[in-house]
């Protein structure tokens, strides 16, 4: 069974694991997804910290090109792909403005410090 996460302040939302940033091949779905890493690698394994919020209409078209952006502004905190892992939360039931929403709520109430860039 996958590992799952809920994020939200007020609505909260499931997100699935999908693994290692480094390994992750983005499907071809919509989505809102998160880029996390371990703050606390050793004392607290199973503890995600958000670095990025994104959402696409299409993960697999859309995706790569963001982690790009993503991956040079976790570069410049000394940290590298290999800290980084993915969760989704699938979109596919809702509309465009509300995967839209959901992303931006959700950088509202993070302030994932690759979304502030």
């Amino acid at each position: 069974m996958a590992t799952t996460v809920s994020w939200g302040r007020r609505d909260r939302y499931r997100f699935v694991s999908s693994g290692a940033l480094k390994s992750w091949v983005p499907p071809a779905l919509p989505a809102v997804y998160a880029i996390t890493y371990k703050k606390e690698p050793e004392d607290r394994p199973k503890e995600h910290t958000v670095f990025y919020f994104g959402d696409a209409a299409d993960l697999a078209q859309e995706a790569s090109g963001l982690n790009q952006k993503v991956l040079e502004s976790w570069s410049s905190t000394g940290g590298t792909i290999e800290d980084l892992y993915v969760f989704v939360h699938t979109t596919a039931d809702k509309s465009d403005a509300d995967r839209l929403r959901i992303c931006k709520q959700l950088i509202l109430d993070y302030r994932p410090h690759a979304n502030d860039n």
